[in-house]
């Protein structure tokens, strides 16, 4: 979240500010005055004026921009959108993995989103900037020209996942263009509406045969007949709606761990990125292996006491496990304490670990559950 006047605006995180006139280097301090983890990079002779916070850029520009590339996921360049332009492009890849960049001009009156204004959070940095400077961001993607949800912009918003972004070109076109876009949102998901104006259709089987663009909400990995039209014609979304609860003994590996979990979620032909949540016993939350799991998969960790999982009705309790740790259950009773819905993957048991997967109801403990 990027500080400023608009606390909703989100963009990258590792943000560099990047000044090579004097008049550039006044605003990027103002910026960074009100950004305290942003880096300000100041052509080396503006260096002083610019402050302690101020790094040097000393030599040539273009040579300095590849570790600037490497090191942040927005840049932005109090200068020319030209010269922005020139020295970025040499090193630019695709819309999924170039940062934001943004080109702010000499008076502080433009906030120009240059690149990945969508999947890199260009267009959200530009507003970002524009509302600490009291500048007029200059959008000029076509869904927001249209005043439309980008759909990059709706998976953030929600908290999903794009399970593959090769379609998203396609789909946005016939977003913008007004042609013919469907919608589905696959059983036993909750209805939810589309953003936008499209055609709702009641499942992937209905979606296909209309032959159109179509945009999938679902938490289940697609039949391979399905899976084939996916990959050219649908982006698919994958909503946290699925809880991973683990039950853990001492020393247990993140290695065995994600090794367990991915066999269970595959089996049940679920999807891995729709995993949200990892739930587990409360004296577990210390565990390495277990926290290093969830780190590793940027997934909150939450755990219970041992008596409000021995409250939760479970297929597969276990004596051994009520006497050691005080709840016949942890993977199983954690995955439906937090979900509020049904189990979907009954617990597997490997040598140091155990896996339960369950699916959000409405009466779960986890608010962001889907």
């Amino acid at each position: 979240m990027l500080a400023g006047n608009s606390a909703a605006v989100r963009g990258p995180r590792r943000v560099a500010l990047i000044a090579i006139t004097r008049r550039g280097a006044a605003l990027a301090t103002q910026l960074a005055a009100a950004w305290p983890h942003a880096d300000l990079h100041v052509l080396a002779r503006w260096c002083a004026a610019a402050g302690p916070r101020a790094r040097p850029l000393e030599g040539r520009l273009a040579a300095a921009v590849p570790g600037l590339l490497a090191r942040y996921e927005g840049l932005v360049f109090f200068s020319a959108v030209g010269i922005a332009v020139r020295l970025v492009a040499p090193h630019l890849r695709d819309k999924w993995h170039d940062p934001a960049v943004v080109a702010v001009d000499e008076a502080g009156r433009w906030a120009v989103s240059v690149l990945a204004g969508h999947a890199g959070g260009g267009n959200a940095l530009a507003q970002a900037v524009a509302a600490v400077l009291g500048a007029q961001a200059v959008i000029t993607t076509a869904s927001e020209a249209q005043g439309l949800l980008p759909l990059e912009a709706l998976a953030t918003e929600r908290g999903w996942r794009l399970a593959q972004p090769a379609p998203t070109a396609r789909v946005s076109a016939a977003l913008v263009n007004g042609e013919r876009l469907g919608w589905v949102v696959d059983a036993p998901l909750a209805p939810m509406e589309p953003p936008w104006p499209c055609e709702q259709f009641p499942h992937l089987a209905a979606l296909a045969a209309a032959g159109c663009p179509g945009v999938v909400v679902s938490d289940r990995l697609l039949a391979a007949p399905l899976a084939a039209v996916a990959a050219t014609r649908w982006v698919v979304l994958r909503p946290p709606s699925l809880v991973l609860g683990v039950g853990a003994s001492r020393g247990a590996s993140a290695e065995e761990i994600e090794a367990l979990a991915r066999e269970a979620v595959a089996a049940a032909g679920l999807a891995w990125e729709s995993i949200g949540l990892v739930a587990t016993l409360d004296r577990k939350l210390a565990e390495p292996g277990l926290v290093a799991f969830a780190a590793r998969h940027s997934l909150p960790l939450r755990g219970y006491p041992a008596a409000a999982l021995a409250s939760v009705p479970v297929p597969h309790p276990s004596a051994v496990v009520g006497a050691a740790v005080g709840t016949p259950s942890v993977a199983e009773a954690a995955a439906l304490l937090a979900a509020g819905g049904m189990l979907v993957v009954p617990k597997r048991k490997g040598r140091r670990a155990t896996v339960a997967v369950a699916r959000c109801g409405t009466g779960g403990e986890w608010a962001s559950c889907g």
